[in-house]
């Protein structure tokens, strides 16, 4: 949240809606962060599977965003990251996300390498 062009209230709550929903008080795990940098190093190819579901102008579901990664790294994210990066990105809390904000922040954090 740090990089992103939320405000500072936006950014508040959003905190305070990943704390209240997480289900681990552990938070995530090293093999669950080294899989989410994998699929932001595979981001391209993430984008491009998206594109697809753009032109639909609907947004996207867990599942839809699932089956992306898959097919952009070969491999599913854990479920828990996935519900996360929802619970961050999911402005509305309608269980989608919206292509372009999320896309964006995450290429402005892969560009941005260990900043």
């Amino acid at each position: 949240l740090r990089y992103t062009d939320f405000d500072r209230d936006t950014k508040r709550i959003i905190l305070k809606k990943v704390k209240k929903t997480a289900s681990d008080a552990n938070g995530i795990t090293f093999d669950q962060y080294k899989q989410f940098f994998t699929f932001l190093n595979n981001l391209e190819e993430f984008s491009i599977a998206m594109r697809f579901h753009q032109l639909s102008n609907k947004p996207i579901s867990q599942a839809e965003f699932q089956r992306a990664v898959k097919i952009s790294t070969g491999f599913e994210l854990d479920t828990e990251v996935i519900g996360l990066i929802f619970r961050i990105f999911d402005a509305d809390d309608d269980q989608h996300l919206s292509y372009d904000e999320f896309m964006a922040v995450m290429k402005d954090r892969l560009s941005r390498g260990f900043q």
